[in-house]
This record gives structure tokens, C-alpha cells and sequence, in this order.
């Protein structure tokens, strides 16, 4: 199930791309010819090494800021929460809700437990700035991932 138009925005002179993988996101963010990609996974995911700024096994929470010389800002903090059963229920049927209304909502086939996985992107921007946000259910483990990610850019003169 997929709640949204074109997983690709052209925002604020820039180009953001989402997807969803197995055990999270990706997100490519362009503009002028410059690329950054993030990808949220578990390790099992295969990753090219060059290019990659950052890698980091996520535990309860992470930051995360870098200003590559002449390039977009980055930043972004992971989390990680594990709940009881019915506080993971009632979270996970709030990301339903909220996933029928605005951004990309991709429920996991699973024929084993009643509750599928799931994860919801949301991608908003303006002048300058891209915000993309995520949230991630595992139910075997009543985990969530929730991630937030912002590519900031001066404006250039003429723009």
C-alpha cells in the first residue's frame, strides 16, 4: 500500500527522491549537480563504500551534521524505541492514520503476525531547506525507527 503522488519532488530548485527498503529509506537529494544520499538500513543492505561520509550501527538514539566544503548542509538523528505491546499498537495505528492523510505509507506483507511492518515518508520543503522525515515498524520486536533529515543551502545570489 502506497499513499502518495510521484515519490520524486522538484523543491526549492532542488530534486528529492524516496524509497523504501526492506528495513528502511532512502532518500537522494540533488541540486546543481551536487548528490547526497541517505540510506537507513539494517547491515544486511548492500552499500557502495565510496563516497560514504557516515555509517553507524543505530542504538536508542544518534546525531548526525555534516557540511561538506561548498555543499548542502546535512543533518539527522535516528532513534530507536523498543515499547510494550500495546503502546506499539496504538503508535503504529497513529502512523497508519497520519500515512492515509500525507506522504508515502508502505505496509510489509506479513502473513505471519496480524500487525504488519511498516514505514511512512514524508518529504516537505521551501527555500533553501528540505525536511524529510521517517518512521519505521518492526513488529517482532515492537521497535520503532524514527528519523529526521534536513539538506540546508544558502541562497545564491539571483536566485
Amino acid at each position: 500500500m502506497c499513499h502518495c503522488g510521484n515519490p520524486s519532488r522538484d523543491l526549492a530548485r532542488c530534486v528529492v527522491e524516496v524509497g523504501v527498503l526492506p528495513t528502511g529509506h532512502w532518500i537522494r537529494f540533488s541540486r546543481h549537480g551536487f548528490t547526497v544520499w541517505e540510506i537507513a538500513s539494517d547491515r544486511t543492505q548492500a552499500l557502495p563504500e565510496l563516497g560514504c561520509l557516515f555509517r553507524g550501527r543505530l542504538r536508542q538514539e544518534r546525531r548526525l551534521a555534516l557540511l561538506p566544503g561548498g555543499c548542502p548542509r546535512y543533518e539527522a538523528s535516528y532513534s530507536l524505541e523498543v515499547l510494550d505491546a500495546e503502546a506499539f499498537d496504538k503508535v503504529h495505528d497513529e502512523i497508519v492514520t497520519s500515512g492515509k492523510n500525507r506522504g508515502m505509507l508502505h505496509a510489509f506483507p506479513d502473513e505471519i503476525r496480524e500487525t504488519s511492518p511498516l514505514s511512512h515518508l514524508v518529504v516537505e520543503g521551501r527555500d533553501g531547506l528540505v525536511i524529510a522525515s521517517s518512521f519505521h515498524t518492526f513488529p517482532s520486536e515492537r521497535a520503532i525507527v524514527r528519523t529526521v533529515s534536513m539538506f540546508e543551502w544558502a541562497r545564491l545570489p539571483g536566485q
